[in-house]
């Protein structure tokens, strides 16, 4: 609902310095035709209803005792009476002269530009100081969510967020942040805060020389992880029986997928189909036992052979170049990290 209007005229009044200034007037403006207006409507319409309900009981044979005659010679009096407050009311507002004083049009309020989803990011240093925690993205590919729990997409390592806040859910810890990404602000985007590195302040307060350090330093451990997982795989397909393994996972699993399936929809139906389904599936038992047996018999192999070969394996990334480069140049960065701190 919108506020009534207020009766309290506030005229204007020069200060010292030339400029106006409101002041509340301690009378209160009246407005006379208005009240003796609205009194006679009321009035009006109280005896018009009370005509048509007894009226109304009369003719269905509920009779009160009260004849439309009187009624409505009483009606008739009442609203004589409401004609007569409303001319001494009239005739009171014009010999006192009580006018409604004007009103003072105040200062426009300054436009408010709206607000949108994605604004311009970072802000700039010059905006005000505001209490909070800012972070990096230290994980290759983090997950991130709205607040009602819908994936929205992964994010990279690197990214500079400003944490709003923490939560405690069943999934662990989260936090509710800005993200700043590709030159946009993105809020009100929720992701666990062990995939972030949490300093205090916020981005835009930030040290740019530490925030250019931990987001290097947050992109090269997203570097090594991916770097580990493509050492790992290319070790695990160096296993001569990688691919029967992996085939015979396949079937077994599309396998299992149908049965399920048809099981399902026997359950659902009736008469001849119920049949029709119970057949297929005791056909398939025969099927069941030779793919389930191959997919064992590939996976002894491959977990024997992985056994005999562990030494070929990566142990802790040293012999591969690449990753002892970016361990170093992570070590770098973490000794000036320490040294600033």
């Amino acid at each position: 609902m919108f506020p009534r209007r207020s009766n309290v005229a506030f005229p204007l009044r020069h200060t010292a310095g030339g400029r106006p200034e409101r002041e509340a007037m301690s009378e209160t403006v009246v407005p006379w035709n208005r009240i003796a207006r609205r009194y006679l409507i009321i009035a009006l319409s109280g005896s018009l209803g009370i005509v048509a309900g007894t009226y109304f009981l009369h003719v269905t044979g509920l009779d009160l005792e009260i004849k439309p005659d009187f009624l409505v010679e009483r009606a008739g009096a009442v609203v004589s009476r409401v004609q007569d407050v409303a001319q001494d009311l009239f005739r009171t507002n014009r010999v006192l002269n009580i006018k409604t004083a004007p009103r003072v049009p105040s200062a426009s309020p300054a436009p408010v530009a709206p607000r949108s989803r994605a604004s311009s990011a970072p802000p700039s240093h010059s905006s005000a100081p505001s209490p909070g925690k800012w972070a990096v993205v230290q994980t290759a590919e983090t997950p991130t969510y709205n607040r009602e729990g819908k994936f929205l997409r992964m994010l990279p390592a690197g990214t500079l967020v400003d944490v709003v806040a923490i939560r405690q859910t069943r999934e662990g810890e989260m936090a509710v942040c800005v993200v700043y990404h590709h030159g946009v602000s993105v809020p009100d985007v929720v992701m666990r805060t062990r995939d972030l590195d949490i300093r205090p302040g916020s981005v835009c307060e930030a040290n740019p020389r530490e925030k250019n350090l931990r987001v290097l330093r947050a992109q090269t451990l997203g570097q090594i992880e991916a770097r580990k997982k493509e050492l790992v795989k290319a070790a695990i397909q160096k296993n001569p029986y990688y691919a029967e393994y992996q085939r015979a996972y396949e079937e077994y699993r599309a396998f299992c997928r149908r049965a399920e399936a048809l099981t399902r929809r026997r359950d659902e139906a009736t008469g001849p189909d119920r049949m029709a389904y119970a057949d297929q599936l005791r056909a398939m038992k025969g099927e069941d036992s030779r793919l389930k047996q191959a997919f064992l018999t590939a996976k002894q192999r491959y977990d024997d052979w992985k056994k005999q070969h562990a030494s070929a394996a990566p142990s802790g990334g040293e012999s591969d170049p690449q990753l002892a480069a970016l361990n170093r140049k992570l070590a770098e960065i973490e000794n000036e990290l320490h040294t600033r701190n």
